[in-house]
């Protein structure tokens, strides 16, 4: 009997010892396993308490002059400030009527020497006219059919005609106003889109924007932007300019203007493999606002 409980004393030892190993193998496997997925860097969306009250100027995605090819007198402006133009379409017309007549006489002659070409041609084929006859009807069909080309070219440099599609910002000339071969006669404008360019302190990380809410002074609304570029002005400051594709005003295109910027950040986070997340650097505190001077506050 004895010898038997001995046994089953033995037996439970050995039970007790093999479930200790197990659960020892078992945590071992699960610490090495948590060490093969160490936390995974990632970037989200944080919509941050954050006002930057600042100046920016606005300009249009592209601007390009309309320029005279040959100097003349302004006969009629077609397009004034504020009207769109597709590219190519004309913009104004200088020395009109006179080039109109001088395309007029050409064509005339051109179409009297083509003609009398046309008659030595078929008296010199019969025999009735000389070869020097056809050659002196040849010359002169040449010289009237550059005379021609010439004419309609000069026709087409009187007209000051849209160098891209857009809209007209400004014409700089008035009927009557003679405008020298070259002279920039109007600005045209792309307003597809906008660049708001501005100047603010470093430390608002903007390189972090994911999006800005760009608030217009007059309560005219609020159009909405991203980072374009970026680039060190020197001390404390960063240049950037903010792309925006909704309709802005017209009389704050070209200028300077008061605007307040909320910004939206990408925040880094990192999220571990169960889902828990922890705050990375780069976030920055609710409820601060930045004037143009660089002031902060807390107004919102």
């Amino acid at each position: 009997m004895k010898m038997v409980n001995r046994l089953k004393s033995i037996r439970i030892r050995y039970w007790i010892v093999g479930i200790v190993v197990l659960l020892i193998l078992f945590s071992g496997i699960g610490f090495f396993r948590s060490s093969e997925n160490p936390p995974v860097a990632e970037k989200e969306v944080k919509n941050e308490a954050v006002v930057i009250f600042t100046k920016a100027e606005i300009r249009p995605k592209e601007e390009t002059f309309a320029v005279l090819r040959r100097s003349g007198r302004l006969d009629r402006i077609l397009k004034t400030a504020g009207e769109a133009v597709e590219e190519n379409s004309v913009i104004a017309v200088v020395d009109e009527t006179a080039r109109k007549s001088q395309l007029e006489t050409a064509l005339s002659e051109f179409q009297l020497a083509r003609a009398n070409l046309g008659r030595i041609s078929r008296l010199y084929r019969s025999g009735a006219s000389t070869r020097q006859e056809y050659d002196d009807a040849s010359s002169a069909f040449t010289v009237r059919r550059e005379a021609l080309k010439a004419a309609r070219q000069e026709l087409d440099d009187s007209l000051i005609r849209a160098p891209i599609p857009g809209t007209v910002a400004l014409v700089a000339y008035q009927v009557g106003d003679v405008i020298p071969s070259g002279g920039r006669v109007a600005i045209v404008e792309d307003r597809s889109s906008f660049l708001f360019r501005l100047s603010i302190e470093a430390r608002w990380k903007p390189a972090q924007w994911d999006e800005v809410v760009i608030v217009l002074p007059d309560d005219l609304g609020e159009v909405k932007g991203s980072v374009q570029a970026l680039r060190p002005s020197g001390g404390s400051k960063v240049d950037i300019s903010l792309k925006v594709e909704d309709e802005v005003p017209e009389q704050y295109i070209g200028r300077w203007i008061n605007v307040k910027l909320m910004p939206t950040y990408q925040v880094p986070l990192t999220q571990s493999k169960g889902g828990s997340r922890s705050t990375g650097v780069g976030r920055v505190s609710s409820g601060l606002a930045l004037t143009a001077d660089g002031i902060v506050t807390d107004e919102i």
